[in-house]
């Protein structure tokens, strides 16, 4: 089970996913492309989250590995050998290179295993036969968003403005490019990373196994699938989650994001974006011998 869906439907999804079997094992993997802070010439009119994540979602069936994490360094590989020729991109500066998040796994038939590999916010979540869930990645972003969210909300503050207005001034602007240039893929390991070709990528990559005998199942998702006032830190909507997505698929999961969003016009619930591009795959291993 799995969809994708643009958070404003006049713009292009800069989100991705992929679901492929090459007969050993399954793959699965969601994208969310990081939003460009620079215009890049030889991309004309797409964005460089646009083109990374789609890119990103069409090289995976022709990856071959048993492994997540192996999976991910090629892809980060391919991604900067497409990018680095295209004009406007300097692979010293990262606010002009196509860039994304991913989280993968691996379902090993012939080994029984799952592994997965993961970089950047987007998530996955293990369910148990025993009921209990895991949230298996990490979020280095999650410090840096703060950061800047409280810009917006002391502009906010200050001018006598709604969040959502805050979002729009030019030093919210500047404070998104500073961020990037200290954050992605630092060469100290102090950052959060991303997939944009940048061999500093690997010092932020999360990867081990998932125990296939006790796994129900998993759900790969973007940060722009989850409801408001829902956090997939907390067990509860964890649980919440998978039962929506069982009950009723992703469709009406999307439209109680949607709807959480809409209800909070002035953001509230400070954010980038008034509705962000929305992505999960749920894989089930409960019918496995």
């Amino acid at each position: 089970m799995a969809t994708t869906a643009p958070g404003d439907p006049r713009t292009p999804n800069e989100d991705s996913l992929a679901v492929c079997d090459d007969g050993s094992g399954l793959t699965a993997a969601v994208f969310d492309g990081i939003t460009s802070l620079k215009s890049t010439a030889g991309l004309n009119d797409e964005t460089g989250a646009h083109f990374a994540a789609h890119f990103l979602k069409d090289a995976i069936p022709n990856i071959h590995s048993s492994d997540a994490m192996k999976i991910l360094i090629e892809l980060n590989e391919r991604l900067g050998a497409a990018t680095k020729t295209i004009d406007g991109v300097d692979m010293c500066d990262t606010t002009t290179l196509p860039s994304s998040t991913a989280t993968i796994i691996r379902v090993n038939r012939y080994r029984k295993s799952v592994t997965f590999g993961h970089i950047g916010d987007s998530f996955g979540i293990a369910y148990y036969t025993d009921g209990s869930s895991e949230l298996f990645t990490d979020n280095r972003n999650e410090s840096y968003d703060r950061k800047v969210l409280s810009l917006v909300r002391k502009i906010a503050t200050q001018d006598g403005k709604t969040n959502r207005d805050a979002r729009n001034d030019f030093r919210v602007a500047l404070a998104l490019i500073d961020m990037a240039k200290e954050r992605n893929n630092s060469a100290a390991g102090n950052g959060s990373g991303c997939i944009n070709g940048d061999s500093n990528a690997y010092r932020y990559i999360q990867s081990g196994h998932l125990a296939l005998d006790r796994l129900h199942s998993v759900l790969l998702g973007t940060d722009g699938l989850v409801p408001q006032d829902m956090s997939i830190k907390r067990g509860p909507d964890r649980n919440l989650l998978l039962t929506i997505i069982s009950d009723a698929g992703f469709a009406n999961l999307m439209e109680i994001k949607r709807r959480s969003e809409d209800d909070d016009p002035d953001w509230r619930h400070l954010r980038y974006k008034h509705s962000d591009d929305a992505t999960g795959i749920l894989v089930r291993f409960s019918n496995r011998t």
